[in-house]
């Protein structure tokens, strides 16, 4: 217990002692540190260095080394080769995630035999194997988990291999949060019977169910649903008209990051700050015509702040200059402002791009008609086709001094109408083959080569089975659309009277 207590003076003492820190982390590490602060944000708690684990490094001095990695032996190898290196003389090691007893000796091994175990001040555990998109929303982070765990021709080791990360990031977030939860799975849901059961294993072995760590009242412990992703395929696949969904549907969202629209023919790389973001807060589930519409009214706003503040002058009265400083200390945050405000109307303008020459309002209007009626009516069919026959509006080429297609806005287009056309499939209850057939036909003459392979994995599974059936989801599946279609229809003549008098001006 004396060894204890010195200990913690020690650390006590250290982190009084080092003002300035060093962040060295591992390529998971960053992706979870890039979805929660932007690392140049890191500087207010006096991180002065930010290094990758694998790039060459300096020896610094009186400055605490805090490693943030993934549990894994090559990331400990580098660890090692650093302290073996002498490079700093205080170590802090976060591990992302639990490390296992078999490499948390292998660490001690290693360090004791190169004498560099005092180096290291402490060695923590995390519980971050997820990663924050937005405040309300996170994703574990699976690439083509659906894909390989529905496909027929998968291996057993892989499928156990995605099965054990839902699990372990499922747990990871709730132990963060101190939650203990119940759960619901769907009945007669083989996949799901397993994530829980792996997830119940996981809360076993931790060991940790003391009162102090989970909150368990009634009240308070969370429900936990795991669906099926198939309920809601049509989801993914409906183009949406909301600001953020616009964004990641257009651009994709990676770790905070948005790569989109052009500057001198390069592509810019813009970041979202949601947590300091007001604009972004607001407006990331707003209509996008909304969204465009505020920008001007926000950049309005900010222009009269700003004049305000550069117009004072000191002689204005007796307390002139500490109103001066005053003013002169919001210029910063002032220009944090406006830079979010410009990657915004960047964004609303590249993006308005898309929705004018792939026809995105029209797509978006036809899906949500489909997704809401229970029937098909003939003359809506034929919209339909006559939308999948439709091309991206043409460019006007001053080379050729004519309008063309572009490439890339073709391809897009086809995979557009590819979605709508599953979404029919999924959606409607008085589908028929020949229907489906038909309208395919329409869309291999538009798009010729296009790749139907979405479509026949469809018809594989059966157009019966591969739709929402009320008598699967006890109506949850016709539930979900809705309540989709409620709230879409909530304004639905404000947005297209907005979208009008936007591209009006």
């Amino acid at each position: 217990q004396m060894c204890i207590r010195d200990r913690h003076r020690e650390l006590e003492r250290l982190g009084k002692l080092f003002e300035w820190k060093a962040l060295i982390y591992d390529k998971y590490a960053k992706s979870v540190i890039n979805s929660l602060i932007n690392v140049g944000n890191l500087r207010a708690y006096n991180v002065a260095v930010f290094l990758d684990l694998e790039s060459k490094k300096d020896t610094l001095r009186n400055i605490a080394a805090v490693y943030l990695i993934k549990p894994c032996k090559e990331s400990i190898d580098r660890v090692i080769e650093d302290l073996n290196g002498k490079l700093y003389d205080y170590f802090f090691i976060n591990f992302v995630s639990v490390c296992s007893a078999a490499l948390l000796e292998y660490f001690a091994t290693e360090c004791g035999r190169y004498n560099s175990q005092e180096r290291v001040m402490q060695v923590y555990e995390h519980y971050l194997s997820y990663f924050p998109v937005t405040p309300t929303l996170f994703t574990l982070n699976l690439p083509n988990a659906y894909l390989s765990l529905y496909r027929n021709c998968e291996i057993e080791e892989n499928m156990n291999s995605h099965l054990d990360g839902i699990a372990e990031g499922i747990f990871m977030f709730m132990r963060s949060n101190g939650y203990l939860p119940y759960v619901r799975i769907q009945r007669k849901d083989p996949l799901a019977e397993r994530v829980v059961k792996k997830l119940a294993g996981l809360f076993e072995s931790s060991g940790r169910f003391e009162e102090e760590k989970y909150d368990l009242s009634s009240s308070v412990r969370p429900l936990l649903i795991l669906l099926d992703r198939s309920i809601d395929l049509h989801t993914m696949l409906h183009h949406s008209w909301k600001y953020l969904g616009l964004v990641h549907d257009v651009y994709g969202i990676r770790n905070g990051k948005v790569t989109g629209g052009l500057d001198k023919g390069k592509k810019v790389e813009y970041e979202l700050d949601f947590l300091n973001d007001p604009f972004l807060q607001s407006h990331a589930l707003a209509e996008y015509p909304e969204t465009a519409g505020d920008i001007s009214a926000e950049f309005n706003k900010w222009t009269k702040e700003y004049d305000k503040i550069v117009s004072k002058r000191p002689e204005e009265s007796a307390g002139a200059v500490s109103k001066l400083n005053e003013a002169l200390d919001q210029v910063p945050e002032m220009t944090e402002r406006k830079i979010r405000l410009e990657t915004h109307t960047n964004l609303t303008t590249s993006l308005y791009d898309h929705v004018r020459r792939r026809k995105l309002d029209h797509l978006n209007d036809t899906e949500l008609q489909i997704m809401t009626s229970k029937t098909i009516s003939a003359k809506v069919r034929g919209e339909i086709a006559e939308l999948l026959r439709s091309r991206p509006v043409e460019e006007f080429s001053r080379e050729e001094g004519k309008s063309v297609e572009n490439g890339e806005y073709v391809r897009l287009g086809g995979m557009d109408r590819l979605r709508v056309l599953l979404i029919y499939v999924l959606c409607s209850e008085d589908v028929r083959e020949e229907d489906v057939r038909e309208l395919e036909n329409v869309l291999t003459s538009s798009y010729p080569g296009i790749s139907l392979n979405s479509l026949a994995y469809l018809k594989s599974k059966s157009l019966a089975n591969a739709r929402v059936r009320e008598e699967d989801y006890g109506g949850f599946g016709r539930l979900f659309s809705s309540k989709l279609s409620t709230e879409y229809r909530r304004g639905q003549e404000w947005t297209k009277h907005s979208e009008r008098v936007f591209i009006n001006k």
